[in-house]
């Protein structure tokens, strides 16, 4: 077979010449040089889109290949294209590798989750089910923990890329839910492909969890450990989605807290008897009930907020809805209390102030001090006094 190609081929088939190859040897290398330089484009560039599954075992190997595929492709490029040029196209390329080897590695990952565990019933067509948020929750935090251990291991295989090619990540932007370009090496680029990989979770994660609760809590805590891992190198507007996540947790559970605190107030008003707890603890059990909430209620939401960084628009809610129920329970003490006496303080403020129209309509008001004025602030006293 070896000598029917070589009488096929005139230039093989003439003998050596002293001098050294045929001139028409060398227009069959010439003219074959980029049909072989493409083939071996190919054949590593195949293997490349799955540098996850293909060099596993030895990333030696891979950095070998990386080094022979870009040097083929920079080979292919036309005499005439200019050294930025040649360079765009290899990044380009190496971004095509990494996208496709990490959505197949993505891919082999929620198979084997599949396998132990069923895929998760979507919370709004079960009418946000207890078992159906479970299975969220369940599904969010295996997938999550399944890519923090990728990202242990990527630095390796994205160096093979960086060792030959320079600025894989200039101008990747960020991902869904995210503004933003970011620069930097191959481990940016594949970070930044890993965050799009996840957005369906992300998107079933947003449709299931409305409010702070216990399954909603666990998924967050799963995610923490991701997003400080990826935003440890791609920047703190990675993984936008999840900071979405938490606005809409944080807003839906202080609207519950709105309604639930103050059916709450109301009924611990409605069964006060304004008799002190004890000897020892001179205050009401409204005041109790009320505080020893608040305060519960805070500890989760500090909680809460350490796993991920709350936005101000979400610490402001919280505190809001605080302050609301603090006012109207002070709102509901006054409007139960009788009129107080006016105070001797007051009346040395008028004494010292400037003879104003607001200060003679005061004395008119509240009097010169006579037997009637006296006696009035009296009652008021006695009747505040009994209360």
């Amino acid at each position: 077979e070896h000598a029917a190609r070589r009488r096929s081929c005139p230039a093989l088939s003439a003998p050596p010449s002293a001098d050294g190859p045929a001139p028409s040897l060398r227009a069959w290398v010439e003219e074959s040089r980029p049909t072989v330089l493409a083939g071996i484009v190919s054949f590593l560039g195949g293997k490349l889109r799955d540098y996850r599954g293909h060099y596993a075992i030895d990333v030696s190997e891979m950095r070998m290949a990386v080094g022979v595929w870009a040097e083929c492709m920079l080979a292919l490029e036309p005499a005439d294209t200019s050294p930025e040029s040649s360079a765009s196209t290899l990044r380009s390329h190496a971004r095509h590798l990494i996208d496709a080897s990490l959505n197949r590695h993505v891919r082999r990952l929620r198979l084997a989750i599949r396998r132990d565990d069923p895929p998760p019933a979507d919370a709004l067509s079960a009418g946000l089910a207890t078992d159906a948020l479970a299975s969220a929750s369940q599904w969010v935090g295996s997938i999550a923990s399944a890519v923090c251990d990728e990202i242990l291991v990527e630095p390796d295989f994205s160096a093979c890329f960086d060792a030959w090619i320079d600025g894989i990540g200039q101008g990747a932007t960020h991902g869904a839910g995210t503004d933003g370009v970011c620069g930097g090496g191959a481990l940016v680029y594949a970070l930044l492909t890993l965050e799009r990989e996840l957005d369906d979770d992300f998107r079933l994660a947003l449709r299931s969890f409305r409010t702070l609760e216990g399954h909603a809590l666990a998924a967050v805590r799963a995610l923490a450990p991701l997003a400080s891992a990826i935003r440890s190198v791609v920047g703190d507007s990675a993984l936008g989605r999840l900071r979405q996540l938490c606005a809409q947790i944080s807003e839906g559970w202080c609207a519950q807290l709105e309604v639930s605190l103050s059916e709450s107030m109301g009924r611990a008003l409605r069964l006060e008897t304004w008799q002190p707890l004890s000897a020892e603890q001179s205050r009401s059990s409204s005041a109790v009930d009320l505080f020893t909430q608040l305060d519960q209620l805070a500890d989760v939401f500090i909680a809460f907020g350490s796993l991920q960084p709350l936005q101000p628009a979400d610490l402001r809610a919280f505190t809001g809805v605080a302050e609301r129920h603090v006012v109207a329970y002070a709102t509901a003490l006054v409007h139960g209390c009788a009129q107080l006496p006016p105070s001797p303080l007051q009346g040395d403020r008028l004494a010292s102030a400037p003879q104003t129209g607001w200060r003679r309509n005061s004395a008119v008001r509240n009097g010169d001090g006579g037997a009637a004025a006296a006696a009035a602030a009296a009652a008021r006293a006695d009747t505040a006094g009994g209360i």
